[in-house]
């Protein structure tokens, strides 16, 4: 299961109105202000109407609104967003202006990570470890997802733990410690990624905010996934019916589905009740990639356990059919690559 933006909220919008504007996690929007600054802990900006100056807490801003944007950057986020990576990265490496800048080292690492280029992917993200920036968070988070698809889990723990404890917000505390579970769900030390997940699902679970909600079932399915690692297979399934049942979270759902799935995907390996097994595995991995095609990675991580479910059921054609649409429907960046 496989998660990058937690984030995996939109991080920047570029405007066409006369005026800077901000979304935040409760679905409120404020428009017609001035964005001061864009910091890790407060965002603050000048509301036009009234010209008074206000702040907000960084964790609620999901998406942000500038409208006035260099050309260049404006022709550089049109490039990543239309998967022209290299294209991406020259326009914006020249984008020097103060405002501007660490969007665009962000999306510059983003591109780096999306051809596969971990090395430079981390280095571009290492630019936010000095940086006092509202993306400072997401960046520290992804260098450490960087460093688990490198198999480098002492670096990523690392990253992770310095996220905990740099105390940006309670919330980036929690996701630094979900990170930590990550890492060791990665590198198969289930019993330690049961508890780390165990612990952030509580801890979020006693807090208020659309932000925890979401942090805690995606905590409850990263624990469900390492019972599934340690056999533990009724507490996995618990885990994962309460995030199917609880959530509207297309995400969300669609990570939960999965992790159903392999759940029943590794009973069947174990020879428990073996072709139903694989049948059930089958129609999870069939629910994300029917229900929530937009949400690539996940996407992609079904259809190739799909394919191996059609597979061992002895179904080579449908099988041949799912890599198929993996290799026409998937972009390289998104495909399935382990765990």
């Amino acid at each position: 299961m496989r998660y990058w933006y937690l984030f995996f909220f939109t991080l920047f919008f570029l405007s066409t109105s006369y005026a800077d504007s901000l979304r935040l996690a409760s679905g409120e929007e404020r428009d017609n202000i001035r964005i001061m600054s864009d910091g890790a802990e407060k965002v603050q900006f000048r509301d036009l109407s009234t010209n008074k100056f206000e702040s907000i807490s960084s964790e609620q801003v999901i998406w942000v609104s500038y409208d006035r944007a260099p050309k260049q950057f404006k022709k550089g986020m049109k490039a990543y967003q239309k998967y022209l990576f290299k294209k991406a990265i020259e326009l914006l490496s020249k984008i020097r202006q103060k405002k501007f800048e660490p969007y665009a080292k962000f999306f510059i690492a983003e591109s780096y990570r999306k051809m596969g280029d971990f090395k430079k992917a981390a280095k571009a993200y290492k630019y936010f470890r000095k940086q006092n920036h509202r993306l400072t968070t997401f960046a520290l988070f992804n260098l450490g997802m960087v460093y688990i698809y490198q198999r480098n889990y002492g670096s990523a723990r690392s990253v992770f733990k310095d996220l905990y404890e740099a105390r940006f917000s309670p919330y980036w505390s929690l996701m630094g410690q979900y990170g930590q579970g990550l890492s060791y769900l990665y590198r198969q030390n289930y019993r330690k990624a049961e508890d780390l997940f165990y612990q952030v699902s509580e801890k979020a679970k006693g807090k208020k905010g659309a932000s925890y909600f979401r942090l805690r079932h995606l905590a409850l399915s990263g624990r469900g996934l390492a019972q599934v690692g340690r056999k533990y297979y009724k507490e996995a399934l618990k885990n994962f019916n309460i995030v199917l049942k609880e959530s509207n979270d297309e995400e969300v759902l669609a990570g939960a589905y999965i992790g159903l799935g392999r759940m029943y995907y590794s009973k069947a390996k174990d020879g428990k009740d073996s072709k139903n097994n694989y049948k059930r595995a089958l129609l999870s991995f069939l629910k994300v990639s029917t229900l929530y095609p937009g949400q690539k990675l996940l996407y992609a991580e079904a259809l190739h356990f799909a394919a191996l479910c059609f597979k061992k059921l002895g179904n080579e054609k449908n099988a041949k059919l799912l890599k198929e649409e993996i290799e026409i429907r998937v972009p390289k960046w998104a495909r399935y690559k382990g765990f």
